[in-house]
């Protein structure tokens, strides 16, 4: 008897979770989120932000399953700098589409950010397990960026490799190397990493640092003034570029929030210092 009351109060719960775990959504209320996820998309790509995050919210509370909805607005609390907020609006897309890798990325590099790189690994794995290259690329990238960090050389070097499979062209991935090798005290690969790196992106003035205190370490200080002399031109560029931006800017622009974060994106072009962004970490 005692057994049949506790199957029966199980298959109770059961049937309580389905009905409130996975909302059922009319159709009509389907039609109207979509709606309003792509008049907000439109709006975000006019540069309309307040209009819409606003539009992108009625989304969700029209159609809590609507996983793109999720995965836009954690992409506005992001630029917000609302890296919680953020956070909750990528883990509800992956409620809903567990194998969103944007997500994983976005939340991946989040979690890491707030300094918990073991809980942010899985992420990166999903992401680099997927059958999208661009995704398994920066989701490898981020393991070896990840690996670096928790001091994991041999396995950073092997989740790099991998990253510049699926994108032999990515910049990050080769600057990413050349510090893991530096690391490693292997300054001739590492050099060749930074000047790979170049290559590809002749913005990324960094490299000439770290290729200028590889050249430097080694006495060949005719190579190491020349990349000393890119790198400070380049960052003087960088400050002049910011500097007019600023200034067309001011006042005269719609914010959102008042700020724009870096938000996940592989970015470099606005630093001064020795070290680019890898992928937001």
């Amino acid at each position: 008897m005692r057994v049949r009351f506790l199957m029966a109060a199980l298959a109770m719960l059961t049937g309580l979770w389905a009905c409130t775990g996975s909302p059922k959504v009319s159709p009509e209320a389907k039609a109207e989120a979509n709606k309003l996820l792509d008049r907000g998309m439109a709006l975000v790509d006019s540069g309309r932000f307040q209009e819409a995050h606003k539009t992108l919210m009625q989304a969700v509370e029209t159609d809590s399953t609507l996983s793109e909805a999720h995965f836009r607005v954690g992409a506005m609390w992001e630029m917000l700098r609302r890296d919680e907020a953020a956070k909750k609006s990528f883990r509800r897309c992956l409620l809903h589409e567990p194998d969103n890798y944007a997500a994983h990325l976005s939340l991946g590099q989040l979690v890491a950010k707030a300094g918990d790189l073991d809980q942010a690994m899985p992420h990166f794995r999903a992401a680099a397990g997927s059958g999208d290259s661009s995704a398994a690329g920066m989701g490898y990238h981020l393991m070896g960026v990840t690996h670096r960090l928790q001091g994991n050389l041999p396995q950073a070097r092997k989740a790099l490799a991998q990253a510049l499979l699926f994108n032999p062209l990515n910049p990050l991935a080769h600057y990413t190397l050349g510090q893991v090798l530096v690391d490693d005290n292997r300054m001739e690969l590492a050099a060749e990493a930074f000047t790979a790196a170049l290559a590809q992106d002749s913005t990324m003035y960094p490299a000439h640092h770290s290729l200028m205190q590889i050249y430097r370490s080694i006495g060949r200080d005719d190579e190491a003034d020349r990349h000393h002399n890119l790198f400070e031109a380049g960052r003087a560029q960088q400050q002049s570029a910011r500097a007019r931006q600023g200034s067309q800017s001011h006042g005269g622009s719609q914010s959102h929030g008042g700020s724009q974060s870096h938000g996940g994106s592989q970015s470099h072009g606005g630093s001064t210092s020795s070290t680019p962004s890898a992928g937001g970490m």
